[in-house]
């Protein structure tokens, strides 16, 4: 490594006098800004000398070449940065070379003094200081506009000079060959010269091969040679001369590795690029017709279809391209042509990585496959976005499979699309792995199936690639709710918030997730605010509604329910909610209508069967339930509610071994999905009666829900059936803490006094909760504490 570093910039995008050019002063700062910043040693501020567009004079650069080389001792490194144009004098046509600074003069350069810089001068002085052991790197990339004086020789003689007169004893990296020009284009680093932005980032550390914390010469050539030539469709080669194993810069391997992951995680822009100085080139070329083709072409581009007729700017590229094939402006209208195709699937995509939530037409993902099809007809299977456009043709093959399919209206019916969808996805990730949208969309599918650790894993990633996005933070949160661990989900919900507080979705979740957690004035608040962000958003009024339902507020529940369905008329979910409220209150006849009227729209809505076999149950007609949920099974044969309700239904119906198979197989399912710990418990309380085991999913389930007073009503009551009398009585205490547990406490009284003997004083506090609650009738038939209450007088004799 050298002494000491130091350096010379320039770049020049503002001429004067002469065509300007775009990120010529971009990228002569962003090198700046390495040599400061990154490179090791760092160059001191006083040893590096920055002039951009008007202050790279003639004057300035020649007194801080001055003043530098005064500076240098044998041993230290000097860097020789140019971006801007190049020419030779037209009179000449010598080897010599000029690089043109800001002041350059629009005409002839014969005095050869003012506005440039003369390729032979710039080797006489850096010569001399290879000569006493000064390391010299020449890093120029200067192009040539057809506008200036020297034409098309102009180009090939500053880049022959170049090379000629600067490499020997010297290390130069030039952005092209002799017969090539320079890419420029927002495609790179937002705006930057192509051969300039993997400069700087093989300088940095994405160069580096072998794993020793070095870049060399080497190392440099085959990265920036190898990223330049693929993404400029092979028309420009970097010429990198030098010593092979010579260091160019020292990194650190946390910094290198935080710099490839950065880069792994962008998305891979397509955009328009331009050749340094190409509207001079385009303007001045003498082949009149083709400069018509090309202007009827740029026109079509915004007026025209872009498939489907001759006339179409697909069709016209076509035929340009079969006549000019050659001819390196064609590279650029095609890329054009593609940017134009792939820009439907950008604006598809884009509210994903803004963080909003996406909207999926289906006539829009139509037409996106359609281009982006012609996308990859235009290119060759071993360019370097091939994959890219491939991949995202896979994404929006996903979309199509599984379009109309949601959380919302799952079921049974809809499950093989989505598992064609999802490895439509995986195939899409195996070619793009960092797409972020892709780890979204798996993610939601998964959630949509309830397969909710692949979901959440989905996630995760996703929340990685965009650790700010509020749409990460809710579908996490959303899986989490599913999964009930209620404090992260709330926690997620939140965050959604702080990061956009005009983001809607997650207030409405976390309105839910109150609901679950019996946290009924927080779930108020929160609606209050969802419904006043938007008033016709139905998830607002059904979310309240349900937190009413559970607070035994019928009508405004049914209220809300109504004014839900006003905004969107015969919404499943909707409906089904306004059944449970009017199950709930008693109303069956009622809520049984509806269900019948659901089911027939919706024919696999399980949760529907679900509810219509409770109404059957109530009525005490269990061989009527038992037909409506065996229907349901025949679509979804592991369904945990159905075999649980079915295995209630044997068990009151006094057939116990039916009844023990249902809950078994209930069991086995539930085991293999740590989200199930609260059925589980109950299952081993109430239906299996196997009380060690349900302690031991309601303790796991109080871990993540512990102010849902149900649950823990349920917990006491199984502590009394087991003889804890201590714990229950400790419990007990919790419970009259929580609001509005009024009517669980009264249950949790009845246990007690059973457990006590006081049979007569329990048979009477269970007449008056059932009528407060008439679900806990069933406590009566399937509870082990209530068991003992049936087998004794009200005397209180067994």
């Amino acid at each position: 490594m050298p002494n000491r570093n130091y350096g010379i910039v320039i770049g020049i995008s503002d001429y004067k006098n002469i065509p300007d050019l775009q990120y010529a002063d971009r990228d002569a700062m962003a090198f700046g800004k390495f040599l400061s910043q990154i490179s090791i040693p760092i160059v001191d501020s006083s040893n590096l000398m920055i002039y951009i567009n008007d202050a790279a004079n003639r004057i300035n650069v020649c007194d801080g070449i001055s003043k530098l080389i005064k500076k240098l001792q044998p041993g230290d490194r000097v860097y020789f940065y140019f971006a801007g144009h190049g020419d030779i004098e037209a009179l000449s046509q010598a080897k010599n070379g000029l690089l043109l600074l800001y002041d350059s003069p629009p005409g002839d350069y014969f005095g050869l003094n003012d506005g440039v810089l003369q390729v032979n001068q710039l080797a006489d002085y850096f010569g001399r200081l290879s000569d006493m052991g000064v390391d010299v790197f020449y890093i120029i990339d200067a192009c040539h506009s057809g506008k200036l004086k020297g034409g098309e020789q102009g180009r090939l003689h500053t880049s022959r000079a170049i090379q000629y007169l600067l490499s020997q004893r010297s290390t130069v990296l030039l952005s092209c060959d002799e017969d090539q020009l320079s890419l420029e284009g927002a495609a790179w680093g937002g705006g930057r010269g192509l051969f300039s932005y993997y400069l700087e980032q093989g300088l940095i550390g994405l160069a580096e091969a072998d794993q020793d914390n070095l870049v060399s010469i080497y190392e440099l050539d085959q990265f920036v040679t190898h990223k330049t030539y693929s993404e400029s469709e092979k028309r420009q080669t970097p010429v990198i001369l030098g010593t092979q194993n010579k260091v160019v810069n020292k990194i650190s391997p946390q910094y290198c590795d935080s710099i490839r992951e950065l880069d792994s995680r962008q998305y891979r822009v397509y955009s328009n690029v331009n050749y340094k100085g190409s509207d001079q080139l385009f303007y001045s070329m003498t082949d009149t017709i083709l400069l018509k083709e090309l202007e009827g072409f740029k026109q079509r581009l915004h007026t025209n279809p872009l498939l489907h007729t001759e006339s179409s700017s697909y069709g016209y590229y076509k035929n340009l391209e079969s006549q000019y094939k050659q001819h390196y402006i064609i590279d650029l209208l095609k890329r054009a042509l593609i940017v134009k195709l792939n820009a439907r699937f950008d604006s598809l995509v884009s509210p994903i990585i803004k963080g909003k939530n996406p909207n999926f037409k289906l006539e829009t993902c139509l037409a996106v496959s359609e281009e982006l099809d012609s996308c990859l007809a235009l290119l060759d299977t071993d360019h370097y976005m091939h994959n890219y456009f491939l991949a995202r043709k896979y994404y929006v093959l996903a979309l199509i499979k599984a379009h109309g399919i949601h959380i919302n209206n799952y079921g049974p019916l809809f499950q093989r699309k989505l598992v064609e969808a999802i490895q439509l996805l995986k195939d899409s990730k195996q070619l793009e792995p960092n797409a972020s949208y892709v780890h979204y969309t798996l993610g939601l599918y998964y959630q949509t199936m309830q397969q909710l650790d692949s979901s959440y894993y989905y996630l995760n990633v996703f929340l990685t690639l965009l650790p700010y996005s509020e749409l990460a933070y809710n579908s996490i949160g959303i899986t989490l709710g599913d999964m009930k661990s209620y404090s992260e989900s709330i926690h997620c919900f939140k965050r959604a918030i702080e990061l956009n507080k005009n983001y809607r979705p997650p207030y409405v979740n976390l309105i839910q997730m109150y609901v679950e957690t019996y946290q009924f004035e927080k779930g108020i608040q929160i609606a209050k605010q969802a419904i006043a962000l938007n008033p016709k958003l139905p998830e607002g009024y059904n979310n309240l509604a349900d937190l009413y339902r559970k607070r035994r507020d019928y009508n405004l529940a049914i209220k809300l329910v109504n004014k839900s369905l006003t905004v969107m008329p015969d919404r499943p979910r909707t409906l089904l909610l306004k059944a449970k409220i009017l199950f709930d209150a008693g109303n069956h006849g009622d809520a049984e209508q509806l269900i019948i009227k659901l089911i027939k729209f919706r024919p696999d809505y399980g949760e529907a069967y679900y509810y219509l076999a409770l109404i059957q149950k109530h009525r005490c007609q269990y061989q009527d339930a038992i037909s409506i949920l065996d229907r349901y099974l025949e679509l979804d044969s592991l369904s945990s509610e159905c075999l649980t309700e079915k295995a209630y239904c044997f068990k009151i119906s006094n057939q116990p071994d039916s009844s023990e198979w249902y809950f078994r197989s209930a069991v086995k399912f539930l085991e293999t999905h740590s989200d199930k710990s609260e059925q589980l418990a109950e299952i081993y309380h109430f239906g299996l009666h196997q009380l060690d085991s349900a302690f031991v999913y309601y303790q796991a389930s109080l871990v993540n829900n512990p102010t849902n007073f149900i649950l823990l009503s349920n917990y006491i009551g199984c502590l009394f059936a087991m003889g804890k009398t201590k714990q229950a009585k400790a419990e007990m205490k919790l419970l009259i803490s929580l609001p509005e547990s009024q009517i669980p406490l009264v249950y949790v009284r009845i246990c007690e006094q059973i457990i006590e003997g006081n049979y007569r004083k329990a048979l009477i506090n269970l007449q008056k909760l059932v009528k407060l609650d008439s679900s806990y009738k069933w406590h009566i038939l399937i509870d082990p504490c209530m068991s003992r209450l049936l087998s004794c007088d009200p005397s209180g004799s067994h």
